[in-house]
């Protein structure tokens, strides 16, 4: 694993913070009233492609590897090892280093799992809603006379 964090890890960063902007700043875009249903179309496919990637490609294949590896151990442990004749120390090696858990992790910051990605489009929301914020506010102190 740690080969694995240490090869992705900076693209995992980079792509996470790319992919949270660009979809952040698209999905604006789509709730903009100056927006034709063009842009609004080309929006919103831009966002529901750039999460089907995100979540499909890197959150739930890391979700479903920590979620294996969490298993090792109760299935080495139901195999009645005990009753071998064999030495059991591989063994309950096996159920201690399958004990500890697997992270993947993005630049040793974030761990990639699927809490992440629902973390990731709700911070993406909340940023969006945000945005949309500044603008009403920008919106209305321009139509206010100044007095």
């Amino acid at each position: 694993m740690r080969q694995i964090n240490q090869v992705f890890s900076i693209r995992l960063v980079l792509f996470f913070g790319i992919i949270l902007i660009t979809m952040c700043l698209e999905m604006y875009r789509s709730t903009c009233p100056d927006s034709d249903w063009k842009t609004f179309a080309e929006s919103i496919l831009y966002t529901t492609s750039g999460l089907y990637e995100f979540l499909s490609c890197y959150c739930f294949p890391v979700q479903f590897l920590i979620n294996q590896a969490d298993k090792v151990a109760e299935i080495v442990y139901q195999t009645k090892w005990y009753k071998s004749k064999h030495k059991a120390q591989s063994v309950s090696l096996m159920i201690l280093l399958g004990q500890r858990g697997i992270k993947i992790a993005a630049g040793g910051v974030v761990n990639i799992d699927f809490i992440t990605g629902l973390n990731t489009v709700k911070t993406m929301v909340s940023y969006c809603m945000f945005l949309k914020s500044i603008d009403i506010d920008s919106e209305e102190s321009q139509t206010k006379p100044f007095l």
